[in-house]
């Protein structure tokens, strides 16, 4: 409940730059709804603090919005997962790969190592992603320490984490021989 509460903090510091409508963009339970939004200032400077005004009784969602010049705002479609890969691996290598010019993004991913090893998720080309190495989630060369048997997992339903360079793949770091299984979710967007 606490990591709902800060996103949604931060979710309405972004939503404060806009003035405009915000319209729910899912069939949930009742279709898309517009709330209203009050703007506070005539965003002559850019900046102005807005409020939703949320209707009593029914089911209230913010599913994404943009902000276009002249201080209007667009729904959007949520970014969902749409490509899922399951991996086994003894050494490093790919386990999700990249379309030229396209970033990836990681909704879940569920990773683990039968025997005690360190391990990463990294971004690169070539090889297991031995070029241009950046690390994603640990460090390059296998930085977190998992147990026999353990592992890490993180299942969302829309994109947390995402590679920082359009083309690149996501790899597997490991520092030892042992077998890490898992799946991973994700979608390849500019």
């Amino acid at each position: 409940m606490k990591r709902f509460v800060i996103g949604l903090a931060a979710l309405l510091g972004l939503v404060a730059i806009a003035s405009a409508q915000v319209v729910t963009t899912r069939n949930f339970p009742e279709g898309a709804q517009v709330n209203n939004v009050t703007p506070s200032a005539d965003f002559t400077t850019g900046a102005a603090a807005i409020s939703l005004t949320a209707i009593s009784g029914k089911w209230n969602y913010i599913c994404g919005f943009t902000v276009t010049t002249g201080g209007t705002t667009a729904a959007t479609t949520p970014m969902v997962c749409h490509s899922a890969q399951a991996f086994s691996l003894t050494a490093d290598g790919v386990i999700a790969h990249a379309n030229s010019g396209m970033r990836i993004f990681v909704c879940s991913i569920v990773m683990i190592a039968a025997a005690a090893e360190n391990i990463s998720v990294v971004e690169g080309s070539g090889s297991a992603c031995a070029t241009g190495k950046i690390g994603v989630i640990g460090g390059t060369g296998g930085t977190m320490s998992v147990a026999a048997t353990g592992g890490f997992s993180s299942v969302a339903a829309f994109p947390w984490i995402s590679s920082s360079v359009a083309g690149n793949a996501l790899c597997l770091d490991k520092s030892g021989a042992g077998n890490v299984s898992g799946v991973i979710t994700y979608r390849g967007a500019p």
